[in-house]
């Protein structure tokens, strides 16, 4: 019964102190911003909720990037994953913070369980869950949330698959294929790769340990293992079948670029040393007076902000590694793959991992340390469990390894520059409060200290949740007075971001407008940079694809426009403006003139003026010219000429002919659906700057129309003389049937939960002495 109790009050406390930690954006009127929050997921959010809200439930075509793109069948948006639809609340910040928030719940209550499945207590449980949810790697995924919502449920997964793997419990298999079902609908490749890659290795880890049958104990978790994925994607068909559908059709389907982009986030190798000293590298500094970690990564920043999740639990994960318990060959061999995998390419691995095929389409190695972290948490949790039962030996390696965190932490004290003493003063405080706690537990053992460990956590990673992930206020989001130079009619018209592109690769004298800390997010928000234009319904054409996901005519029609600019022909810019029905262009202002002008206040500094092009050109037109081409060369080399085309001509692969004239009458635009009367004196093509996608269909007059490639990345379609009426559609097939798939199996695990009862641990598995170390009972023996 008291075991019971504290099964239901502590994940109360957890989630209290997570309420508490997150109080400042569920409750003060904050809101994140930092990284990815402010130019990517914030406007995807707002897209998907506005087209929902407006009676589109599944919306399928997002207009506002890449002269429009698939919306449902790209995971990114997450039309389909349960918790986005917190962002319909009435109160778009606040859904959003709840929609980020929730999945710290759901992580560090799972986590709670997970350990208390190891037969650890509850209050080493609180430490692991506490520790590594509250902690740096999870904090700092908050800024990239497709690997915050995955992440969040690894625990769940692994501790329902263990429990599967040990009790055949058809209740446990049905909840690990929810569980990884909503994992799968995030469709973050990684961490479902490393989390199935941990699941294996423990199946491998118990086959090994069976001392009968052993091959009949691997066959059945080999099968088990198949089943579950397979159940976990037809959960997540909704998603996956879509998703699978559309890779051929993007950049998805070629491999990236090794160095560029595969092997760009590669984790510097020296970086474990932080789960043992916050903010280590950062204090240190090279011969140009850089931070250590600044000068490592490419970008100046690291892709996982921190991987600190408290000294005590890095303590003792270390001391139950070197006390050497069962288990510690296991997390030691787990936690050095995923730790090869994760310094990408500091080793060959990464690149003959490429060259087979198995990296060609997956970006930023540093995600595989997250694992590592996350099982590093466990061990360490594990290991406290063990000293409060009484292990002494684990208990005199918790104290060894402590005083030589102590010594190492006091040299950095001494050697620190003086703006860091403070800083490393506190935490050599923190070294002396551990080795208090272990020598007074020594000598009077009483779980209240293992409570003490857990206090001290909490304030030891304190400081992560601010510098990491900062908070502003909700007035940040208004529109900036940028917007005030744009025509109102929003729907008629895209941006052409020229500035983001001078930036990101020209890097000319705008640098200085994000050098400063502050100054960086003001000087994205008022600059509409990357996407945050889209958040306030504004269009882009020819614009940066951040996620990889753009379809492959929008990407070379991109590429197109990258070697235009090259050229540096004057005006390359407004043939492709004219296709793109772009209205205005960006260019950076001089910083002097913007610093004097508003004495340097970050907040009403406008570092980018738009410019309108030389007329506003509409989304569907007529051609007046139409040339041939022959693959984006050719069109690049056409339009480079010395004669500048006319703002209608259009370049098709096919035999030119004289077009008609024609005038489009009415237009009807709907994000999936356009209506068009136009009006032809002949033979003429009309032209639709959409981008071309299969599931585009066309009808002239109601009857079925061919659409033709036009520009490279639109669209066009050939009509006679007379008056017609054009009716385009958006419609992806598999969705429907996907989501019945998906609607039944999720009924099925419901009437599963039900219907199948709960099958408790084995009670040779169920202490944690089984898997980590023998009974202390034992010891004790041994010792009188």
């Amino acid at each position: 019964m008291l075991t019971r109790w504290r099964d239901v009050i502590a994940p109360i406390l957890i989630a209290i102190v997570t309420t508490i930690w997150f109080g400042h954006v569920l409750f003060g009127g904050q809101a994140f911003y930092a990284r990815d929050m402010l130019g990517y997921h914030y406007p995807m959010k707002k897209i998907v909720r506005d087209r929902m809200l407006s009676g589109d439930l599944i919306p399928q075509w997002s207009p506002w990037f890449g002269s429009g793109q698939p919306l449902a069948a790209n995971p990114a948006y997450e039309v389909f994953y349960p918790p986005q639809w917190l962002v319909l609340l009435p109160d778009f910040y606040f859904g959003m913070s709840l929609h980020v928030v929730i999945h710290f719940y759901i992580c560090a209550i799972g986590l709670y369980f997970l350990i208390r499945s190891l037969g650890a207590g509850s209050i080493a449980a609180t430490l692991g869950a506490i520790g590594f949810t509250l902690g740096g790697p999870m904090i700092s995924l908050i800024r990239t949330l497709p690997l915050l919502f995955s992440l969040a449920w690894v625990p769940l997964i692994f501790l329902f698959v263990r429990r599967f793997f040990l009790t055949r419990s058809k209740r446990d298999f049905v909840l690990a294929a929810l569980f990884s079902g909503l994992q799968a609908l995030v469709a973050e490749p990684t961490t479902m790769i490393q989390t199935w890659l941990i699941v294996i290795a423990y199946g491998a880890y118990r086959v090994l340990h069976e001392r009968k049958d052993r091959g009949l104990v691997a066959r059945n978790l080999a099968i088990g293992v198949v089943m579950l994925v397979a159940a976990s994607l037809i959960v997540a068909a909704v998603q996956v079948v879509p998703m699978l559908d559309f890779i051929p059709d993007s950049v998805r389907s070629e491999p990236f670029p090794f160095k560029e982009v595969v092997a760009w986030w590669s984790m510097t190798p020296s970086r474990p040393l932080e789960i043992y000293y916050p903010l280590l590298f950062q204090s240190l500094y090279n011969q140009a007076g850089l931070p250590w970690i600044s000068a490592t990564y490419h970008l100046g920043e690291t892709f996982v902000a921190s991987f600190y999740f408290g000294c005590v639990l890095a303590i003792f994960f270390t001391a139950g590694i070197l006390a050497w318990r069962k288990g510690s060959g296991f997390v030691l061999a787990v936690c050095a793959v995923l730790y090869i995998l994760s310094i990408g390419a500091n080793t060959p691995l990464l690149r003959i991992l490429y060259d087979i095929g198995i990296f060609k389409s997956m970006r930023y190695p540093e995600k595989f340390a997250l694992g590592a972290a996350l099982v590093a948490a466990i061990w360490g949790a594990l290991t406290l469990d063990r000293i409060l039962a009484g292990d002494r030996r684990t208990l005199r390696m918790a104290i060894f390894t402590t005083l030589g965190w102590f010594v190492f932490g006091f040299l950095l004290l001494v050697t620190a520059f003086s703006f860091w003493k403070l800083f490393w003063l506190i935490t050599f405080v923190r070294g002396v409060i551990i080795i208090a706690v272990l020598l007074a537990f020594r000598r009077w053992p009483h779980p209240a200290w293992g409570a003490a460990l857990i206090v001290l956590t909490i304030f030891d990673v304190a400081h992560l949740r601010l510098s990491i992930n900062p908070t502003i206020g909700k007035s940040y989001f208004e529109p900036p007075p940028v917007t005030q130079e744009f025509a109102p009619a929003k729907d008629q018209y895209r941006v052409f971001h020229i500035a983001e592109w001078d930036w990101k690769y020209s890097m000319p004298h705008a640098d200085v407008y994000f050098i400063n800390p502050t100054g960086r997010w003001w000087s994205l928000r008022n600059s509409l940079m990357p996407r945050n234009g889209a958040y306030r319904g504004y269009q882009y054409a020819i614009d940066s694809d951040y996620d990889q996901t753009f379809l492959t005519p929008t990407a070379e029609f991109i590429l197109a426009m990258r070697l235009l600019k090259e050229a540096n022909r004057p005006g390359w810019e407004e043939p492709l403006m004219a296709m793109s029905n772009a209205w205005y262009k960006a260019y950076f202002r001089p910083f002097a003139d913007e610093a004097q002008r508003t004495n340097t206040r970050w907040e009403e500094m406008m570092p980018v003026q738009f410019t309108p092009a030389r007329e506003r050109y509409p989304r569907y037109y007529f051609a007046d010219a139409i040339e041939e081409f022959n693959g984006r060369d050719d069109f690049v080399t056409k339009l480079s000429g010395t004669a500048s085309p006319s703002p209608r001509v259009a370049f098709i692969e096919s035999a030119p002919f004289q077009p008609a004239k024609g005038t489009v009458v009415t237009v009807d635009e709907q994000p999936e659906r356009i209506r068009i009367e136009a009006q032809s004196e002949g033979r003429s093509l009309l032209v639709i700057s959409m981008t071309p996608h299969k599931y585009w269909r066309a009808s002239v007059n109601a009857a079925a129309a061919e659409v033709r490639p036009v520009n490279i990345g639109y669209q066009g379609i050939e009509l006679p003389a007379g008056r017609h009426v054009i009716e385009l559609t958006y419609r992806n097939p598999l969705i429907l049937p996907s989501l019945i798939v998906s609607l039944i199996a999720v009924i099925g695990v419901i009437v599963g939960c039900v219907v199948f009862p709960h099958v408790p641990l084995p009670a040779d598995v169920t202490p944690v002495a089984a898997e980590v170390g023998g009974a202390p009972q034992k010891q004790r023996r041994r010792k009188r």
